[in-house]
């Protein structure tokens, strides 16, 4: 269910014809991206359990090996490459969740700036500026804050938007070495280290994107709130 078009939906008849339009297209995009979200949590689910089946075979196996020689037999082999295998769709379903969530989270930043314009030389380009300058922008502007808002916006910012920066988007060296941890009831991840560490080297493991995804959406809600809360104070023409 998308949470984002059943609110443009109900909320755009509140607007002049060139208004609803506006607020629908406007807010239609971040909506796209939010399907985006709903399709790669699906997929990556998908592989996500199969990986977890398949290593979970290789360990039992190899829990029940009893020679003091240990010998890769055919079918750990084959499980091994299997597991190889999964390993890309698997990495490729969480990065995308990360690059297209951070979209996301931009694009209702700039959505707040076309719904209720400029504060006081702040200009919400993305979701980092809005984390940064969110309590001036709201309070420039006069609006109801909902409760827990500025919580929400922080904890995005810290746990898609800087993962995606850190790990995925600006991540510049090439000793960064990413392996997948696992889990049966938490799923696949990408753990990440470096090569030959050096002192101040990070590691990090994403998160779970089911997690993820429940975050973002009480996010959207907070941000629903916000819209119904102060339709008189947007810039958009009111029917």
């Amino acid at each position: 269910m998308n949470i984002l078009s059943e609110f443009i939906m109900k909320e755009r008849s509140h607007y002049e014809i060139n208004d609803n339009n506006m607020f629908a297209f406007a807010l239609g995009q971040a909506s796209g991206y939010y399907d985006f979200l709903l399709i790669i949590l699906d997929r990556y689910e998908k592989a996500s359990k199969e990986f977890v089946s398949v290593n979970e075979k290789s360990m039992k196996l190899m829990r029940t090996q009893t020679s003091e020689t240990v010998l890769v037999t055919d079918e750990q082999m084959r499980l091994l490459e299997e597991s190889s295998r999964l390993t890309t769709p698997v990495h490729l379903e969480i990065e995308s969740f990360y690059l297209f969530a951070k979209v996301l989270l931009d694009t209702v930043a700039r959505f707040l700036y076309v719904y209720f314009g400029q504060g006081r030389g702040v200009r919400p380009n993305s979701h980092n500026d809005l984390a940064k300058h969110h309590e001036k922008y709201l309070e420039a502007k006069g609006l109801v804050i909902p409760e827990g808002l500025s919580e929400s916006i922080m904890l995005l910012k810290e746990s898609i938007c800087d993962y995606r920066d850190d790990e995925i988007s600006h991540e510049l060296s090439l000793r960064r070495i990413r392996a997948t941890a696992w889990s049966g009831s938490g799923g696949a991840r990408i753990a990440s280290g470096m090569m030959f560490p050096r002192k101040g080297d990070k590691t990090a493991t994403s998160a779970a994107l089911a997690q993820l995804m429940k975050d973002v959406n009480v996010y959207i809600g907070k941000v629903i709130m916000l819209i119904e809360s102060n339709r008189d104070k947007s810039r958009l023409r009111k029917d």
